[in-house]
């Protein structure tokens, strides 16, 4: 289903807020507040998620034992920021 419009956003932690689908309430996008410039989108919510290509890996701490990242984009164990 394509959505044109505006994800339902929502201040999760006094520091961060996420967008979800208006209609399903699919995780969209994650927004740190002091960074108005990033957002991160969920890449499984795309209709092609092989059309891009990723900058990073965060919350590698919580990858499941089976994957191996190995592509050589930088890895943070949780945020960006931590």
């Amino acid at each position: 289903m394509y959505i044109a419009e505006k994800p339902s956003l929502y201040a999760s932690t006094p520091i961060a807020t996420r967008g979800f689908c208006p209609h399903c309430g699919t995780t969209l996008t994650f927004q740190f507040n002091d960074q108005p410039d990033i957002i991160d989108i969920a890449i499984a919510t795309l209709d092609d998620p092989d059309a891009v290509q990723p900058a990073d890996h965060i919350w590698t701490e919580s990858q499941l034992g089976w994957v191996k990242l190995a592509d050589g984009l930088p890895q943070y164990r949780h945020s960006r920021k931590s």
